[in-house]
């Protein structure tokens, strides 16, 4: 893409101009019928929420900053806090940006409004009163070089494009858009427009492919992303935040493809949180079939060729495939060393055996092993029926020993049961670190709080094709208030 970052600071300045968002109060088309359905990337933003939940107009130091200007940008910047409704936009829904397609830096925004009197008024403000004409029932203005807008009673629609001409010509194309090219007509956007959330984003997976080549290379050469779309969002609750994310595509054979590669990973289980302790700083676990990977892996290009002239790739290759079931990582401590366990389900010993040559490991006793690494750190590894484990842990010297209080006892265990994958950050116990501590004293006192702030963070799988990030905080509140306060007291 040729120039994405002065779309989005073109884009951003009508972000402010509207503040935010909305399906209208007023009866009309629904405004996202002008998005086209090949947009490259599609994002919403509820301005009304997201200024709701930092309490913008309550914070001092934005109070301060307005103090400083005069005249209209004063006014304009007393109502976007005090009453946004006086610019006549409505602030109850979503606004969506949307860059066109991902080989250019054009695109566009679309939002509701309450008052186009109010709203026209503020464009004369800002813009210095341009001339405002009349098309097809909709208001036209082109306020700089490179944006045209059209708005009638219910909704505004702004295009940049590289001259006002070029802009004008791609907001004619989509006021006239016919109905089955607009992105409604995906069952992708659907889903995403449903969604709850302050922020989203609806991603083309050939635009994330665009930016990152090198994971078009990963793919397995007979799948077709055309129609292939990563959802992503996030909502500031007070005590938690959420981060969601979800393939979907719209054809049933790209689904087919997918499903085809579920049989990857199952329901991971939760057996080995038996060994974890109910205060762990981390853990980990998920459910793999290994031969099945090793196939799909195989699939991508150019890795028969690897296996072919690397032993080392053929051998990790041969110790994926012996996995069967469930793979838990847990950090129980951190003392001197992080007290790390490795536990997984396993159809034979290779892994053990191969783990003894390299590191030149003493049996113990049948079925258990220790190496020692770098001539430092003591390594405990071996076998336990068809369970591989490895640990740092002199506990574990002997095999698996299951806790008195465990992470199957926790807060963690009734989401974990039920996710193809799941993971933990025990944050509270992590700042309580003597070592973490140290770290954190040459820090800001502002991040200092924060981070002492967060209880703990979750991340799960609850399908194949969906997962979420969740962060939780001690006192209930809001995360994206102490983001932004903490931004906002580095920028003055």
């Amino acid at each position: 893409m040729r120039n994405v970052k002065i779309f989005f600071r073109n884009a951003l300045s009508l972000l402010i101009i509207a503040v935010a968002a909305a399906s209208c109060s007023k009866q009309g088309k629904d405004y996202t019928d002008y998005i086209p359905k090949d947009a490259a990337i599609v994002m919403k933003v509820n301005m009304g929420s997201i200024m709701a939940k930092t309490d913008a107009k309550s914070n001092k130091l934005i109070a301060s900053q307005i103090g400083q200007l005069t005249g209209t940008e004063k006014e304009m910047a007393e109502a976007l806090l005090g009453n946004p409704e006086q610019l006549g936009i409505d602030m109850k829904q979503d606004a969506y940006v949307f860059i066109a397609d991902k080989e250019s830096d054009k695109g566009g925004i679309v939002f509701g409004l309450t008052d186009m009197d109010k709203f026209a008024a503020t464009l004369s403000q800002i813009a210095g009163s341009p001339e405002i004409t009349e098309k097809d029932g909709m208001k036209r203005l082109c306020p700089d070089g490179e944006t045209a807008l059209a708005f009638n009673d219910n909704f505004c629609l702004a295009f940049i494009d590289e001259s006002k001409k070029e802009a004008a010509a791609q907001l004619d194309a989509l006021l006239a858009m016919p109905e089955q090219d607009n992105i409604n007509a995906l069952k992708s956007f659907a889903a995403f427009k449903a969604g709850k959330a302050d922020m989203g984003m609806l991603i083309a997976l050939e635009t994330i492919l665009e930016y990152g080549q090198e994971y078009s290379q990963m793919l397995p050469e007979d799948f077709t992303v055309d129609d292939c779309y990563m959802a992503y969002s996030i909502l500031f609750d007070n005590g938690k935040t959420t981060m969601s994310c979800r393939y979907d595509a719209e054809s049933e054979a790209s689904k087919e493809y997918i499903r085809k590669y579920t049989g990857i990973s199952g329901k991971a289980g939760t057996e080995f949180f038996k060994y974890l302790d109910k205060n762990a700083l981390m853990a980990f676990v998920t459910n793999t079939n290994g031969e099945k990977l090793t196939e799909y892996l195989k699939s991508m290009p150019g890795l028969e060729q690897e296996l072919d002239a690397d032993r080392d790739v053929r051998e990790a290759f041969s110790l994926l495939s012996s996995i069967d079931g469930d793979i838990a990582i847990g950090v129980n401590s951190m003392i001197a060393v992080p007290e790390i366990l490795i536990c997984a389900n396993v159809k034979n010993d290779d892994i053990v055996k191969y783990l003894t040559i390299k590191l030149n490991g003493t049996k113990l006793e049948e079925g258990r092993y220790s190496a020692n690494i770098e001539g430092l750190i003591s390594f405990y590894y071996g076998m336990d029926g068809n369970t591989f484990y490895a640990s740092l842990s002199p506990d574990n010297r002997d095999g698996l020993k299951a806790k008195d209080e465990s992470l199957a006892d926790s807060r963690y265990y009734d989401k974990a049961k039920n996710s193809y994958a799941y993971g933990m950050i025990n944050a509270a116990n992590i700042m309580s670190i003597p070592l973490v501590q140290n770290y954190l004293q040459y820090a800001e006192p502002a991040v200092i709080q924060l981070l002492n702030n967060l209880d703990y963070i979750e991340v799960a799988n609850k399908d194949p094709e969906s997962g979420e990030l969740v962060i939780y905080t001690k006192d209930n509140s809001n995360l994206l208030k102490q983001l932004f306060e903490l931004g906002i007291g580095q920028l003055s």
